[in-house]
């Protein structure tokens, strides 16, 4: 069995800016364990479609926050 991803979305406060819908990924690995990276980006479809590249590409968890740093503008 793989690695699973899934979109995960959080609502958080920033001073500045306010209350914000913010999105990040979870990982749930083989053992049932799991991992998430929260706050990666305030834009839906591109933490969707990272999700999605995730899944098709069978990223091996390990490699999941260098292919989120590289996602970063």
């Amino acid at each position: 069995m793989t690695a699973w991803y899934q979109l995960i979305g959080t609502y958080l406060f920033e001073e500045d800016v306010g209350w914000y819908h913010t999105y990040g990924i979870k990982v749930i690995l083989p053992d049932g364990t799991s991992r998430t990276l929260s706050d990666i980006s305030t834009d839906r479809e591109r933490v969707q479609a990272l999700v999605d590249a995730c899944r098709a590409g069978a990223l091996d968890p390990d490699h999941l926050t260098d292919v989120v740093e590289n996602f970063l503008p």
